[in-house]
């Protein structure tokens, strides 16, 4: 299937911005709340330059969405849909809320209001022309503000719990490579310089669709909701995020992305409003639903937000090498394991699966080294291949 023909997207805005294509076949396997793996299936397809869309489905449930991605016009993108960080982000401050909501009801303790926030901050090095460029991953700062009866040791421990149960944070916790797998013109391609994903269980997206899936005609509500705020960076009185993990840094940073929002304590919605406060005051609104139903489950968001970045930084190399590539496609196999927040321990990062499908003129010496220089610039895949140091800021008020 070509990704400039049927492929194109839909002008219906309640399309374009995110609709679910497949019914719910059975329950989740992993409940907010509840241990056990959950895997998703993401499969990303370019829709020229930086535009894209995909599809994230929920293997135990047979859930699938519809999302697109894009880049603001300051990165050359066109701003049709949210980046990929804020995909990814936003999922990553969803989990977290729904975790907290999840472990609160389990010990029969009532929230009156629960406001999450995280940022990251993040730079680049190097050539990216050369092939030489590595993203660069800098803390993660969370702020918690919550409302309850309950003692303030209680909710601080009601946090620690669901950031410790949370495989979203796991993932940025504990450094693991990601396996690697690719196709050049239907041929398997040898990589460079990562690990290899020996025996790959995934179908090109390009031969698996022949057009976009039609939405399921359930009554969904719109997953992105753009915030115009005139392109200018937000004043100073406006930017929330402490950064304060950044400090002792010796390397400057190039640029922060923040998600933060409200969890709907009856629906368990998440509307997370997520942006780079610092280069503009533009934000997304991101709806995520822990049980699939109206939006995505935040780490459904959270493992298309990953694949969105990985094609997205290749596509930019593939484009400063002006590599004849006109169709390229992803298939991406993502595992969250939840542990028990009854019980002791921390969640385990999970895998990350990734076999890039490349379709044109350019030939397997050209198209082997392009998976390393994504990898090292995709800044997704670079925050889950270090450890990421957080810090946390609970704000507790007694009600």
């Amino acid at each position: 299937m070509s990704t400039t023909g049927s492929l194109v997207p839909s002008t219906n805005v309640s399309e374009s911005r995110g609709y679910p294509t497949r019914e719910v076949t059975s329950s989740s396997a992993v409940p907010y709340g509840s241990k056990g793996t959950e895997t998703y299936l993401s499969e990303v397809f370019g829709l020229g330059k930086f535009h894209k869309v995909g599809l994230v489905e929920e293997k135990s449930s047979g859930r699938t969405w519809c999302l697109q991605s894009d880049e603001g016009a300051s990165l050359g993108g066109t701003n049709l849909a949210p980046a990929p960080l804020f995909h990814w982000l936003a999922g990553l401050q969803a989990d977290v809320a729904s975790r907290i909501a999840a472990v609160a009801r389990a010990r029969s303790i009532e929230l009156e209001y629960l406001h999450v926030g995280v940022s990251q901050g993040l730079a680049s090095k190097g050539s990216f022309a050369r092939g030489k460029a590595v993203a660069l991953i800098f803390g993660l700062d969370w702020d918690f503000d919550v409302r309850s009866s309950a003692p303030e040791s209680e909710i601080d421990d009601i946090v620690d719990t669901a950031m410790r149960t949370s495989p979203a944070v796991a993932a940025m916790r504990e450094a693991k490579e990601g396996l690697f797998a690719l196709q050049t013109n239907g041929e398997p391609t040898s990589l460079e310089g990562l690990t290899v994903w020996d025996a790959p269980t995934v179908t090109d997206p390009g031969s698996r669709y022949d057009s976009m899936p039609d939405a399921t005609g359930e009554s969904a509500e719109q997953v992105f909701t753009f915030v115009d705020g005139g392109g200018q960076p937000a004043e100073a009185k406006d930017k929330i995020a402490t950064h304060s993990s950044m400090d002792a840094s010796e390397i400057p940073v190039g640029f922060y992305v923040d998600a933060r929002g409200e969890l709907d304590l009856e629906t368990g919605l998440m509307r997370a409003s997520t942006g780079l406060p610092e280069m503009t005051s533009d934000r997304w609104v991101v709806l995520m639903d822990p049980l699939g139903k109206v939006a995505p489950t935040p780490l459904a968001m959270f493992a298309i937000g990953t694949a969105f970045c990985y094609h997205t930084q290749l596509s930019r190399y593939v484009t400063v090498r002006r590599l004849d590539l006109a169709d390229s496609s992803l298939a991406q196999l993502t595992s969250y394991t939840s542990i028990d927040p009854s019980g002791e321990g921390t969640a385990p990062a999970g895998e990350i699966m990734t076999e890039m499908f490349l379709h044109g003129g350019a030939t397997q010496d050209d198209t082997r080294s392009l998976l390393k220089v994504a990898a090292n610039t995709c800044y997704v895949h670079r925050a889950m291949g270090v450890e990421v140091a957080m810090t946390t800021d609970v704000c507790a008020h007694s009600v």
